[in-house]
């Protein structure tokens, strides 16, 4: 319980907490025990037990890994031996296979058991590079995300691929959130921006909703590859930023109808009469 205020920059149109962690507060945070931290105040997180919720994680988890396979067979082919990073991954079990031979790691702060075939790193060996770089639901947690951008950037092979997925948390441009993991609140807008800063080019960047652990989520699905003459992206100016601030809120309205809400509200109210 800090006070902390919701900032937005004109410049790079990131809406983001103004308190940024320590260190320290990190480390806690993302140290061992952390799903049993994060039950205490996410409520879907405590419902361990429910077989639902197990079968919803294995069927959330198998689409996300379809879904990052589908994004970089649009732009690569399959290969004969690759390596991949996964940024903050947790177990990799998201990795998918894009070569015959597909050499699995994870950069993570979390210490703990990782899926079959895949080696967790706390660090990146000097001169070690990778063929394609996926980082989900990461980014909107990150002190110092262009940083963070630009270290992958730099472990990227010459022809590789970053793949991100970060939360379309546009309702925080509204009202405020409470804050808790999320500390960055990304548009279309701030992820051009950021890829540019980083001297990458944005080959795709598309809103979805698929299922995410145990729930659906609404993030966008984003392909990097090194600087070259993607001009669309490098002018980005007013008259574009505004373009995509319209494209973002009409399609999280179309993923996300009234609908819905209206839906899920009278199942409520028949469930519990009294309410």
């Amino acid at each position: 319980k800090v006070n902390s205020n919701l900032r937005y920059c004109f410049n790079c149109t990131l809406c983001f907490f103004d308190y940024r962690y320590s260190k320290r507060e990190l480390d806690n945070l993302y140290s061992e025990g952390y799903a049993e931290k994060r039950s205490k105040y996410i409520k879907a997180f405590q419902e361990k037990a429910n077989k639902r919720i197990t079968s919803y994680k294995f069927r959330a988890s198998s689409k996300r890994k379809l879904i990052v396979f589908e994004n970089y067979l649009k732009f690569r082919k399959f290969q004969r031996k690759a390596d991949v990073l996964d940024f903050g991954g947790w177990h990799g079990e998201n990795i998918p296979e894009i070569a015959k031979q597909t050499n699995k790691y994870i950069l993570d702060k979390s210490k703990h058991e990782t899926s079959s075939g895949v080696s967790l790193i706390s660090e990146i060996k000097s001169g070690q590079k990778f063929d394609f770089i996926m980082s989900t639901h990461v980014f909107e947690h990150l002190l110092k995300p262009l940083n963070d951008l630009k270290l992958l950037a730099s472990v990227l092979k010459k022809d590789g691929l970053i793949y991100l997925e970060i939360p379309a948390d546009i309702v925080g441009l509204i009202k405020k959130p409470p804050m808790y993991e999320h500390i960055n609140y990304f548009s279309r807008n701030s992820i051009i921006k950021l890829a540019s800063m980083a001297n990458l080019d944005i080959l795709s960047i598309e809103l979805r909703k698929y299922p995410y652990e145990n729930h659906e989520t609404i993030a966008y699905t984003v392909l990097l590859q090194h600087f070259s003459t993607n001009k669309f992206f490098k002018k980005n100016n007013f008259l574009i930023k505004i373009i995509n601030l319209f494209v973002d809120i009409i399609q999280y309205i179309m993923l996300n109808p009234i609908k819905y809400y209206l839906t899920k509200s009278k199942l409520r109210s028949k469930n519990n009469p009294k309410q």
